[in-house]
């Protein structure tokens, strides 16, 4: 898969979050994608997953405040998208999050071979 852009409604003052997109990793294996974000800080309520057959987009923000006794407040928004390949099961897409890092499981469509005759 390769990356189609990515923008960033403002910037992030978070350590370990970076303007722009997370750090993005992709696997490919015989049955599916692998795609592993990488986004510390932020929970699973403030992460948007989409998938459809042209793009998989993930969408967040960060919200960290601290208590009225301290001055600290950390906030961004990340945007990431990428176009992925025309034999991805859309229906069958898992993701979860564990750790900072979301893993999103994107399925290939079992398309079998099919014999085409030769005509003269």
């Amino acid at each position: 898969m390769t990356a189609y852009g990515s923008t960033s409604s403002s910037p992030s003052k978070a350590p370990g979050i970076r303007r722009g997109s997370p750090d993005i990793g992709v696997e490919e294996t015989g049955e599916f994608y692998l795609v592993k974000a990488e986004l510390p800080g932020i929970t699973r309520e403030n992460v948007e997953l989409q998938v459809d057959e042209h793009s998989l987009s993930i969408t967040g923000a960060i919200r960290d405040e601290q208590d009225e006794q301290v001055m600290h407040k950390r906030t961004g928004r990340f945007f990431y998208r990428t176009i992925v390949p025309r034999d991805i099961n859309t229906d069958k897409v898992e993701a979860h999050m564990k750790e900072g890092v979301l893993t999103i499981r994107l399925p290939k469509t079992k398309q079998a071979a099919k014999r085409v005759q030769i005509r003269a």
